[in-house]
């Protein structure tokens, strides 16, 4: 889903539509999560207690997104870096794809040392493949990527 299109629940940590949101509306059901039927958290702590909830019961993307909580120092946690890195490493272990691409991205603009572009390659590369006939086109995304006018795809 395109982020501009979709909003993560707190409660079951779906990204839901924003078609669906409006036919949860226009079926009379307010606000509701579309998949679990929970009424949306009606402030920070509350939605901070959903997703640890679901943080609790080992779901990855909770893990991930309580990970880009603490990045952006949002629902009154402290920014951490730190924090957020130890997190999204525990979700990528877990099988979150989305961890492991932020995961990438954020050793890939960390700097220009190569060596820390190649981490990063290291990384995406660990990225699950859609099609796995075609093993090539998993990467075909990375080749827009360039580090001094090479490719990112051509160190992977």
């Amino acid at each position: 889903l395109v982020v501009e299109h979709a909003n993560m629940r707190e409660c079951c940590m779906k990204a839901v539509c924003n078609g669906c949101s409006l036919a949860v509306l226009q079926q009379g059901l307010d606000d509701s999560c579309p998949f679990c039927r929970t009424k949306p958290p009606q402030n920070d702590d509350e939605a901070l207690d959903m997703v640890m909830k679901r943080v609790a019961a080992r779901d990855p993307e909770a893990i991930r997104h309580l990970g880009d909580l603490h990045l952006n120092g949002a629902y009154g946690l402290e920014e951490s870096k730190s924090r957020a890195f130890e997190l999204l490493t525990e979700a990528a272990e877990l099988g979150s794809s989305r961890a492991l691409l932020k995961m990438g991205m954020a050793y890939y603009n960390a700097g220009g040392w190569r060596r820390t572009r190649l981490r990063a390659s290291a990384i995406l590369k660990r990225l699950p493949c859609e099609d796995a006939r075609k093993p090539d086109t998993c990467l075909e995304p990375l080749r827009r990527i360039t580090v001094n006018s090479t490719a990112l795809y051509d160190t992977l």
